[in-house]
């Protein structure tokens, strides 16, 4: 069993939520005649480089932007970034968040993991931060001009999945992939692989066992390094997920609760109001009033 209390963490994710904020993609490519950008949040910010170079100036000095790198910004800290060639302008998505304790007051850390980070994965990371982006921008889509994601059961398998890269990101915060952690590397690209199949084939997912199996575990330790890795075993993953979605389809008038039932995968039209009413405490039917009024 992985226990996240043994890696060198910053942070004690066992108090700790996340509490998402605007996400995006910033397209430095739209204005090629600026030369550099400046800025400063309220909150943390979490980029990922995924195109283009450029170079950040912190208080900590200078950090080369380039694809790969992924950059936990400070609240309050002023930043600045400069786009050293304008042919090859910088790409990169961004993810504002909030750190809480269980009684959803905002932390006051005094140490976090460092500013400039790279992800073991990179590859995997890009997938996961931007189906978070996607999915969040999909939501704010009837308010595009909100200032915050909705609160509500639709954000919860993001917000999972943010959680998870985060810690992920906390663990390799000091850089060492070494040999001594290659088998918790691999756990974690692993479990974030099977969070993102759950994540987006709510219609059909895979069973947890077969979906354990392909990835080379057992069921019984699949679901344990999961729950660890990702904050959730994998069959409420699975649920908050098809929840997720159902709340988003049920804000389709033209759809009905039958077509968006059978969307996320349930045979039986009660079955779904049932365990929607369980997860959210209203009917579908309910939600999508109170969505609409």
């Amino acid at each position: 069993m992985i226990n996240i209390n043994r890696f060198d963490m910053k942070i004690n994710w066992n108090n700790t939520q996340v509490r998402m904020g605007m996400v995006g993609r910033s397209n430095h490519k739209r204005d090629p005649a600026r030369d550099r950008w400046s800025g400063e949040y309220t909150d943390q910010c979490l980029w990922l480089v995924f195109a283009g170079e450029g170079e950040l100036l912190t208080r900590n000095g200078r950090v080369s932007l380039r694809p790969g790198v992924c950059l936990w910004l400070r609240p309050g800290w002023i930043y600045k970034v400069k786009y050293s060639n304008p042919e090859n302008l910088m790409d990169n998505y961004f993810i504002h968040f909030d750190l809480l304790d269980r009684q959803g007051k905002k932390l006051s850390i005094s140490s976090l993991p460092p500013e400039e980070l790279h992800p073991p994965d990179i590859e995997l990371a890009e997938a996961n931060v931007r189906w978070i982006v996607q999915t969040i921008l999909k939501i704010q889509h009837e308010d595009a001009m909100a200032e915050s994601p909705r609160n509500g059961p639709e954000i919860e398998a993001v917000t999972m999945l943010l959680t998870g890269f985060l810690m992920q990101l906390d663990a390799h915060s000091d850089g060492d992939f070494g040999p001594t952690d290659a088998t918790a590397t691999y756990h974690r690209t692993a479990m974030f692989e099977a969070a993102t199949r759950l994540a987006e084939s709510t219609q059909k997912q895979p069973r947890i066992a077969e979906l354990a199996k392909e990835l080379g575990y057992g069921t019984d330790h699949f679901t344990r390094v999961f729950r660890h890795i990702i904050g959730s075993t994998p069959k409420a993953y699975a649920l908050s997920a098809r929840i997720h979605r159902a709340a988003m389809l049920l804000r389709n008038p033209d759809l009905s609760v039958n077509e968006i039932a059978t969307q996320v995968g349930y045979e039986s039209v009660y079955a779904f109001s049932s365990q929607f009413k369980r997860s959210t405490s209203l009917s579908p039917t309910e939600y999508r009033k109170k969505e609409h009024t």
